[in-house]
């Protein structure tokens, strides 16, 4: 027979381990299950808190990081306007080169190639010149013409819902094992509690 002190001892390690089980499968329940069950004879469905309001949550992220974190006024200013302008004409050099090959293979290599480089070099001017007048009206309208919103929200619904629980579990590893082992302690602490209570009273 189990002694009345061995009873005490037993509430708070019980409680403890109510408490860490309780926590673990809340955070289960964020998750699992993936796929929605419906309870027999019953229109209850059982689904994880995540894959049920994917849509929801989607929606939210999105609005959040296109307004406060990615509007288009921060991608704007996010760009190197002189390396754009750099790049932008490298790809026009190319483009010339390419066509004016092509349009003059008749003519002999050493001509072709300085028509060639004459034209790249007026057109680039040219280009270089117009981009650098007109690079943030350009770049204005670019960014505002992208729905930030939009494809942020396509690509977190593109998620596998398993996929985002195991990248969960990969950077919140430590904090969700803490939030276990914390519900472990405050069952504890209240069983502590309720047998100092018991003590008190009794």
């Amino acid at each position: 027979m189990v002694s009345p002190d061995l009873k005490l001892l037993l509430i708070p390690i019980l409680s403890g381990l109510i408490g860490w089980f309780t926590n673990f499968l809340a955070i289960k329940l964020l998750f699992w299950p993936h796929e929605g069950i419906i309870v027999p004879k019953t229109n209850f469905k059982i689904q994880g808190l995540l894959s049920r309001r994917k849509t929801e949550i989607a929606r939210a992220v999105s609005r959040v990081i296109s307004e406060e974190l990615l509007s288009s006024g921060k991608l704007a200013s996010g760009i190197d306007r002189d390396m754009a302008i750099k790049d932008i004409r490298k790809s026009v050099d190319s483009h010339v080169t390419e066509r004016m090959d092509d349009k003059l293979r008749f003519l002999p290599n050493n001509i072709r190639r300085r028509v060639t480089e004459i034209v790249k070099q007026a057109v680039g001017r040219g280009v270089s010149t117009s981009l650098s007048q007109n690079f943030d009206s350009i770049v204005d309208n670019l960014t505002s013409s992208i729905d930030v919103a939009n494809l942020i929200e396509q690509e977190i619904m593109s998620l596998n819902t398993r996929e985002v629980e195991r990248l969960s579990f990969e950077v919140a590893q430590r904090e969700l094992k803490f939030i276990e082992y914390l519900g472990g302690i405050l069952g504890f602490t209240i069983g502590i509690i309720q047998i100092l209570f018991v003590w008190l009273v009794y």
